[in-house]
């Protein structure tokens, strides 16, 4: 499951806060049948996704997403259209991968492919590795940003052949930055998609930036650092 959403034990609430999440969750269940519709549109509306092959589902904001689709790429496009509908609190993803090509490439041949793919892939460190069991890739190894652990699943996931993903991959230590939180502020506050928000922004340790309450895309994709943002954060989210 991608990004649970909470859950409430109404057991152990009482008087008006009991009344409030009562209907909080009637006015989610009555928004469902928009969302899943909304969720059928986007993915019609995703180029990279065969929506007639999708079946979706949603109980209180939670969209269940099933199927066949014919590339892992297919089914990952499929995710992120689901999460980009407004009320989607979260996707299970049921999708499976189904080539209809005659031609299967043997493990060796896609062991191969997804070797090629890292070492000629863009900020992929040679310390990454791949290990496949059947056609699920496991990325592994040490690296120094964590945007290069993205780049090295960037570089795989596009392949034919591959059924999912998954990245073991972790970041470096390194010395903690006091002035990491000023800094990744005032990246923000230069950038135009987020003109008129307000982002309070906490770091901590080498773990960061985290914003509270929010979790917007242009702001997710604003807070992935690059080695010239000089700040010694390993982990972003």
């Amino acid at each position: 499951m991608i990004d649970p959403a909470p859950r409430f034990d109404l057991r152990r609430v009482r008087g008006p806060e009991r009344k409030q999440t009562l209907l909080t969750n009637s006015a989610q269940a009555q928004n469902d049948p928009n969302i899943q519709s909304s969720v059928h549109e986007e993915l019609e509306w995703t180029p990279d996704v065969d929506a007639g092959g999708i079946g979706v589902a949603v109980n209180d904001g939670a969209v269940s997403l099933s199927g066949e689709v014919t590339t892992y790429l297919q089914r990952l496009s499929a995710i992120h259209a689901a999460l980009r509908v407004r009320g989607a609190r979260a996707v299970v993803d049921d999708i499976v991968v189904n080539s209809k090509s005659n031609y299967r490439q043997s493990e060796t041949d896609l062991a191969r492919s997804v070797q090629n793919a890292l070492e000629s892939g863009t900020n992929v460190p040679s310390t990454v590795k791949a290990e496949l069991t059947g056609r699920a890739v496991t990325l592994t190894g040490e690296v120094q940003w964590d945007f290069e652990r993205q780049s090295a699943r960037h570089a795989v996931q596009g392949l034919a052949g591959i059924d999912s993903i998954d990245s073991e991959i972790v970041l470096r230590p390194r010395p903690a930055d006091t002035q990491a939180g000023t800094r990744i502020k005032a990246a923000l506050d230069r950038n135009a998609s987020l003109a008129g928000t307000k982002i309070e922004v906490l770091v901590i340790g080498t773990s960061g930036p985290f914003a509270p309450g929010r979790n917007s895309g242009p702001l997710r994709r604003s807070l992935g650092l690059r080695p010239t943002s000089r700040t010694s954060t390993t982990r972003s989210w």
